[in-house]
């Protein structure tokens, strides 16, 4: 079943399949690399961190491109992000329209009023 950024709950393991719209990378204070992910579906958007990042992926992730996470779902600053422990390029099919916002009305409908 899919599961849609809106419904997240802290606390909870999800995975998620989401568009990315923005990537920077950071460093530790000990030294280790780590990405930050703003991502988003037509319900909303995440930030997320992933963490222990291996190597050969640093360069992998990059804004436009839709991507499968897991990880855990926390509250931060009053804000839900997830802590990213798994992430790759989606595998399975999808609808583009599940990463963008849409008007409440069809074309049709909107033709009719």
């Amino acid at each position: 079943m899919k599961k849609w950024i809106n419904e997240l709950k802290d606390g909870e393991r999800t995975y998620l399949l989401v568009l990315l719209h923005d990537v920077a990378r950071g460093i530790t204070n000990k030294g280790v690399p780590y990405l930050s992910l703003n991502m988003q579906d037509k319900t909303g958007t995440i930030e997320g961190k992933y963490w222990n990042i291996p190597q050969e992926d640093l360069n992998l992730f990059h804004p436009g491109m839709i991507i499968e996470i897991k990880g855990d779902v926390l509250s931060y600053k009053d804000q839900l992000q997830i802590k990213v422990f798994q992430a790759r390029p989606a595998t399975k099919e999808y609808d583009i329209r599940d990463f963008v916002k849409s008007a409440p009305l069809t074309k049709d409908d909107m033709k009719k009023k």
